[in-house]
């Protein structure tokens, strides 16, 4: 059963293709994030707690260096500062990609019903064929899809260049 898919419809798959890779890229960097955040949230409690304040070294880059409890007391608070404001940008993005998502879906699965999938994590390319079937299901343009993905990476680019230079600003 052969569908025909507009151009219009075509450009709203390669739009959720696009937006379903970055939505999982942006999981992947909430996770990340969230972790980070609690490694130094511990080293913020454990700095607190230790008895003797020359105990504690300050990481440097590869380095560690002495400092007063004040300045890593400081130098945390910023760390953790910054972090909080990526990831409340990440999970902003994440909410506006994941709204997007759903409305493109809702109207691919009413222009084509269960011909089409579009669950989260599922990317979009050539329909599987069972042994002895015939191959049903929607196909993306790949030369559209490849084109509106080249536009996300580069905007990915952009992103990750941007953290890392929050990063390089947020360590010592």
């Amino acid at each position: 059963m052969d569908v025909e898919v507009t151009e219009e419809a075509q450009s709203r798959i390669c739009r959720f293709s696009s937006l379903n890779h970055k939505f999982v890229d942006l999981e992947s960097r909430i996770e990340k994030l969230t972790d980070a955040l609690r490694t130094l949230r511990d080293a913020q409690e454990e700095a607190m707690i230790v008895v003797d304040p020359s105990d504690i070294m300050l990481k440097i880059g590869e380095c560690f260096a002495s400092a007063d409890s004040d300045t890593i007391e400081e130098e945390l608070d910023r760390q953790i500062a910054a972090k909080e404001a990526v990831l409340a940008e990440c999970r902003d993005e994440l909410e506006a990609t994941k709204k997007e998502m759903t409305e493109l879906k809702t109207k691919l699965y009413g222009e084509f019903g269960d011909r089409i999938n579009l669950d989260k994590g599922v990317r979009l390319g050539p329909p599987q064929r069972e042994e002895g079937k015939k191959e049903t299901g929607l196909r993306p343009n790949t030369r559209a899809c490849q084109q509106e993905r080249e536009s996300d990476i580069g905007r990915k680019e952009r992103q990750e260049r941007e953290c890392d230079k929050i990063e390089r600003e947020t360590s010592p």
